[in-house]
């Protein structure tokens, strides 16, 4: 029998933001060519809407490669169909 190993629970900051992201759970990173699949919108939409505020802010993963934080794209796209009239 497998012994499952739990980390301490942990919360992470979002830079530029009030958010605490509990981290006690397996994050998991898209890269742009995912965000793009699952939104449908194109990069230049993306990088536009982040400008204003309206997109959830990439994440540096190494100096050459950024991620978006799965469950806040979807959380993104959730919000945007509850919104619909």
């Amino acid at each position: 029998m497998k012994s499952e190993t739990r980390l301490p629970s942990l919360e992470l900051r979002i830079e530029g933001s009030s958010r605490m992201l509990p981290t006690d759970r397996s994050m998991r990173m898209l890269r742009l060519r995912r965000v793009l699949e699952i939104t449908g919108l194109g990069k230049t939409t993306i990088y536009g809407l982040q400008a204003k505020g309206a997109f959830p802010m990439r994440v540096q993963l190494t100096t050459h490669s950024v991620g978006w934080v799965e469950e806040e794209v979807l959380a993104w796209l959730a919000q945007r169909a509850q919104g619909r009239a």
